[in-house]
């Protein structure tokens, strides 16, 4: 045991230290790739120290709710980022609440270029863009890779937290309004874009995965970890 306690400590001790660099490069403004690795390799750490403290739980057969709360903190740092990403990143052209203009005229300009409620729109844009290669590779990923995956996380977290999102129905529902509200407000505060393309790719991310992990039972197998 002693052995495990050791491995814990430096597990903690490591997840501490970038968690921590993760808060720091938001206050200097640091780069979005350098605060995305810095969340990955925390999050290693974080999913690394679950596993050991499970095994060492298996072994004492004594249950704690330490597991619980690491998936907790995983959860806080990915809403974090989030919405990090989606409001404040100015390398993406976020700035928040300082965005906010009450004029006619610039809601007007931002309905006429940042405003789409025409399905898969954007999305054949891109697409066809880059087989044509008007548009290259990256803007691709950022915009059609990125939303598809940046709301993936919530099949995970949602249903291992909160029960009743186990069941499908309130899953897509939550997920559907959640993204909704998003989009509107990123209008309000004329940032980003307002897009049901966007939409249609966020929430589209999260089920799949969502189903994915119900047809492999991945949900039952992690309960039984979490729990």
């Amino acid at each position: 045991m002693k052995k495990y306690e050791k491995i814990r400590l430096v597990l903690f001790t490591l997840s501490g230290l970038f968690v921590s660099y993760f808060l720091i490069l938001h206050v200097i403004h640091g780069s979005v790739f350098a605060k995305v690795i810095t969340l990955c390799i925390a999050s290693f750490f974080l999913i690394v120290l679950s596993g050991i403290t499970y095994r060492m739980e298996q072994e004492t057969k004594q249950k704690s709710n330490t597991i619980r709360q690491i998936i907790w903190v995983l959860f806080a740092l990915y809403l974090f980022e989030l919405v990090s990403f989606l409001f404040f990143e100015n390398g993406f052209g976020r700035n928040g609440i300082g965005s906010i203009v009450f004029s006619k005229n610039v809601y007007r300009t931002y309905l006429n270029t940042s405003f789409n409620i025409i399905p898969f729109r954007v999305i054949l844009f891109y697409l066809v863009g880059f087989v044509r290669g008007t548009q290259g590779i990256f803007h691709v990923i950022i915009n059609l890779v990125g939303n598809f995956i940046s709301f993936m996380p919530f099949a995970l977290f949602l249903p291992l937290l909160f029960p009743r999102f186990l069941k499908s129905k309130y899953f897509i529902f939550f997920l559907s309004i959640l993204v909704l509200v998003v989009e509107l407000v990123q209008m309000l505060l004329l940032t980003g874009s307002c897009d049901i393309d966007d939409w249609i790719l966020n929430v589209g991310g999260a089920v799949l995965l969502y189903f994915i992990f119900k047809k492999c039972q991945v949900y039952d197998r992690l309960k039984k970890v979490v729990d």
